[in-house]
């Protein structure tokens, strides 16, 4: 290859990254505005977010799906939020699904639907909960500690139930991935322990240390979790995303050179570095709020440490977009913080996507941060990455393309592919070679029950080469079908699909 096409190559923008953001429905931190909203609202108010996800160039959304005890979705085993129409347990009026609305309507942008869940959180003030809330249905798996009532980790049955919670939107919704956050056991409160002493003289045997069956008790729900998530559906991915500092190098030789006051495997018994070592979970995406430079938990710092405990799964990166503009740190008054943070994890080779806390910052863009994801990160469409170990089998190509030069565009028509999700459309000059990893060619996505496209962005009489690719679930993207024509006139109505 010479030194122009190798220029050209390590030019082109990624085809394969991770770009979501977190939409918090805890408290209505970013959705709904209100409590009560008629179903159109809430339609209108989720669409809104979706389209702006869709203009910034990210593929994926994160919404939070239960926050403390509750769902925003139809279950059988937890009440309806009360930050959804007001009132714990009830729907809103009239009924709608509003979990089913949001993920069909996430896949119509061609983005993926990840289910974020608060395992242990219970609630969070004095409020009453209905008979069916876990706190009313089983009050001695909950402790209170500070002003929120928690469901206990070192509880087999807890651990269960919850499992049974999350598979029960598994196997009813047709979601890309679960999405764990930071939250395991509690972030501590000074001079308080967490009020866990009973649960360990019964279920510690064995452990002399309480934090390290804390610890075991967490390791276990991952495990069983994820063993659980595969057993009903192998292609839903499973995701955590950490407190960013796993622990201090003053603490332990294998921790990052940090000086940070709360610690995931200490303070939240959360061991990610096994988890992710293990291979328990699909991917790990640390909260790394810090800005570069920052004195006792600097982001490259942490970058570099993540990067270098990668291990067997894909890396992701959080990053604190409600910090821009907002926070004592100097760092974060400059627009180009967050530009730096995600060109860093770029360059560093293993970092496969970033995620941005949260939807509303996103969508008032502060300091033009939002402007600049979608003009100089993103201004090309990606991918998200593949996931060989669960499925690294492309769908077949898709054969007999076919191109007519209509009065509306050139209408490109093929064979469906069984195995299609969706179908990508690439157009390039007739003469042009179009590599497999430019995104600048990829004009178009449509569904894979829809086996044609048409294209009415292009000039009489020029010659255009069109690619279409078949990709499946999880984004597995099959040999390309390539046809080259030239527009000129005729008359052809749409096919039509098959039933």
């Amino acid at each position: 290859m010479g030194a122009t096409a190798l220029r050209a190559q390590s030019e082109m923008p990624p085809k394969r990254e991770f770009r979501a953001v977190w939409l918090a429905t805890q408290k209505r931190i970013d959705f709904p505005s209100a409590a009560g909203l008629s179903p159109q609202v809430l339609k209108m108010e989720f669409d809104d977010y979706l389209d702006e996800f869709q203009r910034r160039g990210l593929n994926a959304v994160i919404v939070q799906v239960r926050g403390e005890g509750d769902a925003w979705y139809e279950s059988n085993l937890v009440p309806w939020s009360k930050y959804l129409s007001g009132t714990y347990g009830a729907p809103t009026e009239p009924y709608f699904d509003l979990m089913a609305y949001m993920v069909q309507a996430t896949h119509a942008r061609n983005m993926e639907f990840h289910a974020w869940f608060n395992p242990f959180r219970v609630k969070t003030d004095a409020s009453p909960t209905p008979s069916n809330h876990i706190a009313s249905l089983v009050p001695s798996w909950c402790l209170s500690y500070g002003s929120t009532l928690y469901l206990d980790p070192g509880i087999p049955e807890v651990r269960n139930y919850l499992i049974a919670v999350i598979q029960e939107v598994v196997r009813k919704y047709d979601i890309d991935g679960v999405h764990l956050d930071d939250y395991f056991y509690p972030y501590p409160i000074q001079g308080a322990d967490f009020p866990d002493s009973l649960s360990f003289r019964r279920k510690g045997a064995g452990y002399t240390d309480i934090n390290a069956w804390r610890r075991a008790n967490i390791d276990q729900l991952v495990k069983d979790l994820g063993l659980t998530i595969k057993a009903d559906k192998p292609w839903v991915k499973f995701g955590i995303s950490p407190f960013g500092v796993w622990r201090n190098q003053q603490d332990d030789p294998r921790g990052s050179a940090t000086r940070a006051g709360i610690r995931s495997y200490d303070d939240l018994h959360a061991d990610v570095r096994t988890w992710h070592q293990n291979g328990w979970i699909d991917y790990v995406a640390p909260q790394i709020y810090w800005s570069i430079g920052f004195g006792a938990a600097d982001y490259e710092v942490l970058l570099g440490w993540w990067k270098e405990n990668a291990f067997v799964r894909h890396l992701y990166v959080g990053h604190a977009l409600y910090k821009i503009a907002n926070n004592s740190d100097p760092n974060w008054l400059k627009p180009d913080e967050i530009n730096r943070q995600v060109e860093m994890s770029r360059r560093s080779g293993i970092v496969g996507g970033n995620i941005f806390f949260s939807s509303k910052w996103l969508k008032t863009n502060p300091l033009g941060v939002s402007d600049s994801l979608s003009r100089v990160l993103y201004p090309y469409p990606a991918l998200p990455p593949t996931m060989p170990w669960i499925d690294q089998e492309a769908p077949a190509e898709p054969e007999a393309l076919t191109a007519s030069s209509t009065r509306e565009g050139m209408l490109l028509a093929w064979n469906p592919v069984p195995e299609a999700n969706k179908y990508l459309i690439y157009r390039t000059a007739a003469n042009k070679v179009l590599h497999p990893s430019d995104t600048r060619e990829w004009i178009a996505t449509v569904s894979g029950d829809i086996p044609f496209f048409r294209d009415p962005n292009i000039q009489w009489l020029k010659r255009y080469q069109y690619t279409v690719t078949a990709i499946d679930r999880m984004k597995n993207e099959s040999t390309p079908a390539t046809i080259v024509k030239k527009r000129q006139w005729k008359q052809l109505p749409l096919p039509t699909p098959n039933p």
